[in-house]
Formats: C-alpha cells, sequence, structure tokens
C-alpha cells in the first residue's frame, strides 16, 4: 500500500476512536497517534513483512501500518475476546505476531529484555525498528 494511503487509514482511524471514545464503551485508555502518522506509514512502508516492530504506549499508528488487522485492533479497544491480545491489553498491549508487530507499555530496553526468548525463537536477530 502506497506509504500516503497508510497514513490516511491511520489518520482516519485514530479520529474515529476520538470520535466514538467519549461515549465511554472503549474498555481502556487510548493515548492517539493523531499528528504522528507519516512516521509509522514511512518506516513501515520500507520494512519487509518478517521485520519486527517493537512500540510503547502511543503507537496504534505502528501496528496498523504494519498490517495490523482492524477487526482485532477495535476488539482490542472494547475489551473483547477476538481483540489481539484477548481484549486484556487495551490501547496500551496491541500484539500481532502475525505482523510482527509488538508492543509494550515499558522501556525498549526492558521489552527487549522480556522478549529475547520470542524474538530468538522466531529467528529475529533483532528489532527492525523500535519506535
Amino acid at each position: 500500500m502506497a506509504v500516503i494511503l497508510i497514513r490516511w487509514k491511520v489518520r482516519d482511524v485514530e479520529e474515529l476512536i476520538a470520535e466514538v471514545y467519549p461515549a465511554q464503551e472503549m474498555k481502556c485508555p487510548v493515548h492517539l497517534y493523531i499528528g504522528q502518522e507519516a512516521v509509522a506509514s514511512g518506516v513501515c512502508a520500507h520494512l519487509k513483512a518478517s521485520d519486527l516492530v517493537l512500540s510503547t504506549h502511543r503507537s496504534h499508528g505502528h501496528y496498523l501500518a504494519k498490517g495490523g488487522k482492524l477487526e482485532s485492533f477495535f476488539a482490542e479497544l472494547y475489551g473483547r475476546a477476538a481483540g489481539s491480545s484477548s481484549g486484556k491489553g487495551g490501547s496500551m498491549h496491541l500484539l500481532d505476531l502475525d505482523v510482527d508487530d509488538v508492543r509494550a507499555r515499558v522501556s525498549e530496553l526492558s521489552a527487549l529484555t522480556q522478549l529475547s526468548p520470542t524474538i530468538h525463537a522466531t529467528g529475529h536477530s533483532r528489532p527492525q525498528w523500535v519506535g
């Protein structure tokens, strides 16, 4: 997908979240990525499908730009079992190993330490982007 299309997708999703969040049906706090779409879109457009992305608390854009599933994304925000972290991680802990996107609300060094067995087991020598 072209970088500009990824960027628009991320912005559209973030604006939708901002619009529906006040209804208080989402089961988690959210940290919107509005205004930062170009970063995730530009970087992820140049990554291989197998490249690992490790993100922090404001990275809906990373998840979406890397190809995370919208259905899993929104299910997670609403606390549903079909969510990317079974509805337990919320906005802060999205995870989609099918697209090698890992999100953790911890420092990158701590997350790398915690994830090193998984990174090694999947054949990655290191994350290709820590954002």
